[in-house]
C-alpha cells in the first residue's frame, strides 16, 4: 500500500526465480518481467499481474516493448528471441544464434528487432522474424544491446569488457574501452549523444560516440549489472549485485542509493514520465520506486536549525520556522518563494489557515504574527509573558491557539482580540492542536502531560502517562485518537476519554514532533536522534526515514499524504515520498 511506499511504491512478487530483466510500456501503464522461471510476466503499475508469457524452455534473460507497446520481445536461453502480443500470444520465434541471446532491443521504428548472444554476436531482425545483419567482432559473449535515439546506431556490451558501436548494416564504427572486466549493460542518452556502460568492474562508464570516456561513476561494491537513463538524460539508473540501485547525475555525483532489495538487482528501468523507477533482482520481485528512491528534496536557505514545518491545504507550499527568526514559503519543487522576516527571535513553529491564504508563526520573542502569502505582515498578537513555542488555527480558520512557555495556552481571533487563556498546566507549553470537529483543544507540555480543554477554557481530561517533557501533539483526521511526542523516547496515542491506546517505541533520543497521515493509517515522529519514523496505529514500525544530519524537530504530511516534509537542526527541511 501506498504508507509503506516510502522508498519503494510496490513490489512484484510472483516468479518462482531470479527476476533478470524489467521493461515499461511506452505509455508506462505496464511492466514486463523475465525470469529464470522461463517466464515474462506483464504487471500494471499497481502491482497486479495481467499476463504470464509462456514457451520458452530456458531462463528469460531480457525484454523490450515495441514503441508502440503492442509487441513484447524476449531473450532466452533457449537460444531463440520470441515475439508476443500483449495478451500474450507468441507471434514468431527468431531462431538463429548458436548459444544463449542475453538481451534483447527494438529499434525506435519499431521495425527492427537486435539481439545479443552468448555466440559473441548480434543478430538484427525484422518483425517477420528474418535474419537482417549479423554483427561479427567481439570476442567473448554479448550481454547487451542498444539501438541510439535516432536508429541509426547499435551499441553492443561483452563479456570481452569493450562496449562497440555499429551502424545497421553491420559495420563496426567504435569501439569503447576502459573497462577492467566484461560489460553487462548498455545504454544510449536520449539526445543520443552518450552512451552508458555497466561492469564487473563495479563502475558505471559514460562516453561520447567517438569513444571518449566522459566519466566513471564509483561507488556500487560489486559487479553493475544494468544501466538506464533517465526520459529528461539527467539521472542514471544503475542495478548492482550490491543488492542496490544507485542513481547518478551526468557529472558523476551519486545523487540515492535505492536499498531493499535482498539478493543482485539485475535490471532497471525509468517509467516514460520519469517518476518511477523498476528494478528486476535475484530475490524474485521487481520493485518500483519512486524517482528520487527515498527523499524528493532538500530545502536549503535558512542560516540556523529549522523548528518546525507546515504544508499549505493544497499541498503546493511549505512554511518552515527558523532559529534564523524567518518563516520561508517553497514550492514542492524546492524553490524558493518568500521569506517571511519580522521576528526578532527565533520561531518556534509555524502553521497555514484552512484556506491557505494566512500563514501563523509563534516565536521566543513573545509574539504570534499573522501573515499574507506574499510576505506581508497581517497581526501581531501580543499577550503572552514568554516565549511562544507553538501555534494553530482552528478548522474553521477564525480562532488561533498560542502554546507558550508562561504554561498558558491562548485562543485569539484573527484580529488578533485574546479571546481565552487555558491555565492549568504547571511548566512550559510546548504544542497545540484542534481537533477536526473544533470543539477541542489539545496542549502538550514540559510538565509530562497532555490536557485536553475545550473552546470555553474548561480542562476536559489530563493524559498522564509520559515519563518526560511533552513536546507535541495532534489529533487523527477522525478526531478519536491523539498522539503526543515525548522527550522520554516515546510516541503515545490516546483515545478523547484519556485512555493509553499504544506506545511507539523505538526512537534512541527524545521525540520532538508527530503528525497524522490523512487517512489517519500512519503517524510520522521527528526525533533528536537525526530519523522520522513512520509507524501503523497498532504501533509497528513501518519506516525509518534517515539523512537529517542533526535532530528533527518538526514533521508534516502533504494533504494527499504522498510527501513528508521534516524539519532539522541541521538548518535543511527535506521532503520525503
Amino acid at each position: 500500500g501506498s504508507h509503506m511506499g516510502v522508498k519503494e511504491r510496490n513490489r512484484l512478487e510472483a516468479h518462482s526465480s531470479s527476476v533478470r530483466g524489467v521493461a515499461f510500456s511506452p505509455d508506462g501503464q505496464t511492466i514486463a518481467s523475465a525470469s529464470d522461471d522461463k517466464t515474462v510476466k506483464l504487471w500494471n503499475r499497481n502491482g497486479q499481474l495481467l499476463q504470464t508469457l509462456t514457451g520458452h524452455s530456458s531462463s528469460v534473460w531480457g525484454v523490450a516493448f515495441s514503441p508502440d507497446g503492442q509487441t513484447i520481445a524476449s531473450a532466452s536461453d533457449d537460444k531463440t528471441v520470441k515475439l508476443w502480443n500483449r495478451n500474450g500470444q507468441l507471434l514468431q520465434t527468431l531462431t538463429g544464434h548458436s548459444s544463449s541471446v542475453r538481451g534483447v532491443a527494438f529499434s525506435p521504428d519499431g521495425q527492427t528487432i537486435a539481439s545479443a548472444s552468448d555466440d559473441k554476436t548480434v543478430k538484427l531482425w525484422n518483425r517477420n522474424g528474418q535474419l537482417l545483419q549479423t554483427l561479427t567482432g567481439h570476442s567473448s559473449s554479448v550481454w547487451g544491446v542498444a539501438f541510439s535515439p535516432d536508429g541509426q546506431t547499435i551499441a553492443s556490451a561483452s563479456d570481452d569488457k569493450t562496449v562497440k558501436l555499429w551502424n545497421r548494416n553491420g559495420q563496426l564504427l567504435q569501439t569503447l574501452t576502459g573497462h577492467s572486466s566484461s560489460v553487462w549493460g548498455v545504454a544510449f542518452s536520449p539526445d543520443g549523444q552518450t552512451i552508458a556502460s555497466a561492469s564487473d568492474d563495479k563502475t558505471v562508464k559514460l562516453w561520447n560516440r567517438n569513444g571518449q570516456l566522459l566519466q566513471t561513476l564509483t561507488g556500487h561494491s560489486s559487479s553493475v549489472r544494468g544501466v538506464a537513463f533517465s526520459p529528461d538524460g539527467q539521472t542514471i539508473a544503475s542495478a548492482s549485485d550490491d543488492k542496490t540501485v544507485k542513481l547518478w547525475n551526468r557529472n558523476g555525483q551519486l545523487l540515492q542509493t535505492l536499498t531493499g532489495h535482498s539478493s543482485s538487482v539485475n535490471g532497471v528501468a525509468f517509467r516514460p514520465d520519469g517518476q518511477t523507477i523498476a528494478s528486476a533482482s535475484d530475490d524474485k520481485t521487481v520493485k518500483l520506486w519512486n524517482r528520487n528512491g527515498q527523499l524528493l528534496q532538500t530545502l536549503t536557505g535558512h542560516s540556523s536549525s529549522v523548528w518546525g514545518v507546515a504544508f499549505s491545504p493544497d499541498g503546493q507550499t511549505i512554511a518552515s520556522a527558523s532559529d534564523d527568526k524567518t518563516v520561508k514559503l517553497w514550492n514542492r519543487n524546492g524553490q524558493h518563494l518568500q521569506t517571511l522576516t519580522g521576528h526578532s527571535s527565533s520561531v518556534w513553529g509555524v502553521a497555514f489557515s484552512p484556506d491557505g491564504q494566512t500563514i501563523a508563526s509563534a516565536s521566543d520573542d513573545k509574539t504570534v504574527k499573522l501573515w499574507n502569502r506574499n510576505g506581508q505582515l497581517l497581526q501581531t498578537l501580543t499577550g503572552h509573558s514568554s516565549s511562544v513555542r507553538g501555534v494553530a488555527f482552528s478548522p474553521d480558520g477564525q480562532t488561533i491557539a498560542s502554546a507558550s512557555d508562561d504554561k498558558t495556552v491562548k485562543l485569539w481571533n484573527r484580529n488578533g482580540q485574546l479571546l481565552q487563556t487555558l491555565t492549568g498546566h504547571s511548566s512550559s507549553v510546548w504544542g497545540v492542536a484542534f481537533s477536526p470537529d473544533d470543539q477541542t483543544i489539545a496542549s502538550a507540555s514540559d510538565d509530562k502531560t497532555v490536557k485536553l480543554w475545550n473552546r470555553n477554557g474548561q480542562l476536559l481530561q489530563t493524559l498522564t502517562g509520559h515519563s518526560s517533557s511533552v513536546r507535541g501533539v495532534a489529533f487523527s483526521p477522525d478526531g478519536q485518537t491523539i498522539a503526543s511526542a515525548s522527550d522520554d523516547k516515546t510516541v503515545k496515542l490516546w483515545n478523547r476519554n484519556g485512555q493509553l491506546l499504544q506506545t511507539l517505541t523505538g526512537h534512541s533520543s527524545s521525540v520532538r514532533g508527530v503528525a497524522f497521515s490523512p487517512d489517519g493509517q500512519t503517524i510520522a515522529s521527528a526525533s533528536d536522534d537525526k530519523t522520522v519514523k513512520l509507524w501503523n496505529r497498532n504501533g509497528q514500525l513501518l519506516q525509518t526515514l534517515t539523512g537529517h544530519s542533526s535532530s528533527v524537530w518538526g514533521v508534516a504530511f502533504s494533504p494527499d499524504g504522498q510527501t513528508i516534509a521534516s524539519a532539522s537542526s541541521d538548518k535543511t527541511v527535506k521532503l520525503w515520498n
